[in-house]
């Protein structure tokens, strides 16, 4: 994606996330503010969805959470991040495609905010580039507040670049049709199965 289209793509997810903000009268530091407007440029590639480390085989999230607390802390902090972005991305946009399913849109919020939480101590080790501890706090208490932002940013609005996929991502929640899982795994993308971990920190 060139300079330009990321720059007009930034502008116009700040004007959204602002409009829903003053409509659901939610207040954010201009550092988190600025977190979520590039989570949702970068979700508006399909590829953001891609897990970290997919060529070992399919893992859900829970899994991967787990699995976190046996790498590195660079690394681990990259996995956290991941599930924190992708699962918050996922809530709002399908909030009520998850809420059909056995494992409902709460598990992930859980998984969610876990993920951001022991991010922040992972980034004060590490003292990461990604983000400050501030703003993962921030996403940890405001998580599912800013799951409603999310979603009615996604009702307002098309996410163009990745539309066709996340209808396919969609319609999988709903009936997980063989078809459709291929098609998202043709594209490198792994659907969340609907089984919960026996143990979440």
């Amino acid at each position: 994606m060139s300079r330009l289209v990321m720059s007009t793509l930034m502008e116009f997810f700040y004007e959204s996330l602002q409009q829903a903000l003053a409509e659901q009268k939610i207040s954010l530091g201009q550092a988190t503010e600025y977190y979520l407007v590039d989570l949702l440029s970068r979700y508006s590639q399909a590829e953001s969805l891609i897990k970290p480390g997919s060529e070992k085989g399919e893992k859900t999230y829970g899994e991967l959470y787990l699995e976190s607390y046996h790498l590195s802390p660079s690394e681990r902090s990259r996995v956290l991040k991941y599930i924190g972005d992708t699962t918050l991305f996922l809530c709002g946009f399908f909030s009520e495609s998850f809420k059909r399913k056995l494992v409902d849109v709460d598990y992930y919020a859980m998984l969610g905010r876990a993920s951001y939480y022991h991010l922040v101590e992972v980034s004060e080790y590490i003292k990461m580039r990604i983000g400050v501890p501030e703003v993962f706090a921030e996403l940890v208490n405001k998580f599912l507040d800013l799951v409603d932002v999310i979603a009615e940013i996604g009702e307002k609005t098309r996410i163009s670049a990745s539309s066709d996929l996340l209808r396919i991502y969609e319609r999988w929640l709903r009936t997980h049709s063989k078809r459709d899982r291929k098609l998202l795994r043709e594209k490198g993308i792994e659907p969340i199965r609907d089984i919960t971990p026996k143990f979440v920190h």
